[in-house]
């Protein structure tokens, strides 16, 4: 594995030797996270902005004859979301970053080390920041911070010993967000703290979703292939009202998905599932949905000839991609639209989240205005 100094997107913290979730609490200026077993939160960075990371640990004196400090920690990131532009560790805290391979290809480990006599005595404050890293964002959206196994080991007394292994704490910090209306703050099921709430920002400022009602997004129910060809179509910016004819016997003509599908029948960019059946209400899967993505991109003259297969086969399910996705969902993996399920599994056939598909076609709309920008789309 190749160490690098500096590259990040979803940061994901592990940690020494106990485990705690996470939840957040917006103080404007700053996010702070407390951690327990295997739980996740996010903060906002915007592109091209900068965010500040800060590992802090927190100990309590026995008999207030503080004598030892230790603990190791791994902070795992992904590099499509952030830039990791510098980071400066406490004395005595060794760091190192290493670019990691195979299934995990696209994220990086940052280790931390520390035993040093620099934290005895009154040299450490409580609590104590042990590691600054300032991120920046490398483009709309969030990163996800996952701490596992988080805690530190300290050690007072003076004739004896008295040895205890605590919590750590972690405080994330950004500088303070402009005031603005927040799309989604109408909907009361979508938590602004979550990892999903600037996807969903994103989605709705663009009109690309909509609620399921005035008052409810619904982020965690699965989405359909309707609702999918449907974003994909204003996500196109296409023009309906010339689709009304209707090449699929399941498709009810005057619903409301019924001019999506057309438009994306009449261009190639779905065929159906056979027998002139579209199944508008079954769940798109995460192999279809980079099948349907995959073809628009050549409707609209996008490059994607350029893949990564030793990427993509990495993942230990690959070959459970059906046969007429798996040219789309190599190409999918190799621009990071598909990212795997965090324990090196495609899932091809495995449905998705409202949420979820949130974050992949913002993902997916930066792809395109990039390749819009470099001449690639025509």
């Amino acid at each position: 594995m190749k160490k690098i100094t500096a590259m990040i997107m979803s940061a994901v913290l592990v940690c020494g030797l106990s485990a705690f979730p996470v939840s957040a609490v917006d103080t404007s200026q700053s996010y702070v996270l407390s951690v327990t077993s295997e739980g996740e939160s996010s903060f906002s960075v915007d592109k091209g902005e900068p965010a500040t990371v800060q590992l802090k640990l927190d100990r309590t004196d026995r008999d207030g004859s503080f004598l030892m400090y230790a603990f190791s920690c791994r902070i795992r990131f992904n590099s499509s979301m952030l830039e990791l532009a510098e980071y400066t560790p406490h004395t005595g805290v060794d760091v190192t970053v290493t670019e990691l391979s195979g299934a995990l290809s696209g994220w990086s480990d940052i280790t931390l080390n520390a035993l040093s006599a620099s934290f005895n005595g009154t040299s450490w404050n409580d609590p104590e920041t042990v590691l600054t890293l300032t991120f920046r964002g490398r483009q709309y959206g969030s990163s996800a911070l996952m701490i596992r196994n988080a805690s530190v080991s300290t050690c007072s007394g003076m004739e004896s010993f008295y040895c205890e292994t605590k919590d750590a704490q972690v405080n994330v910090q950004k500088p303070k967000e402009p005031d603005h209306i927040c799309p989604s703050a109408k909907f009361t099921d979508v938590n602004t703290e979550a990892w999903y709430h600037p996807y969903i920002d994103y989605v709705l400022t663009r009109e690309y979703f909509k609620g399921i009602s005035e008052r409810a997004f619904m982020p965690d129910s699965t989405m359909t292939r309707a609702m999918f060809v449907t974003v994909l179509s204003r996500l196109d910016g296409a023009g309906l009202s010339s689709y009304t004819g209707n090449d699929f016997t399941d498709v009810a003509e005057g619903s409301w998905y019924a001019a999506p599908v057309q438009w994306a029948s009449h261009n190639g960019i779905v065929t159906g599932i056979g027998n002139r059946r579209f199944d508008p209400d079954a769940n798109v899967t995460r192999e279809q949905m980079a099948v349907i993505m995959y073809r628009y991109s050549e409707y609209k003259g996008m490059e994607t000839g350029q893949t990564d297969r030793a990427k993509y086969e990495a993942f230990t399910d690959h070959d459970r991609v059906s046969d007429w996705a798996a040219e789309a969902v190599i190409w999918a993996v190799s621009r990071n639209l598909v990212n795997g399920m965090g324990d090196g599994t495609l899932a091809p056939s495995a449905a998705s989240t409202r949420a979820q598909v949130a974050k992949i076609v913002s993902q997916y709309d930066e792809l395109i205005a990039g390749n819009s920008s470099t001449g690639e789309a025509g």
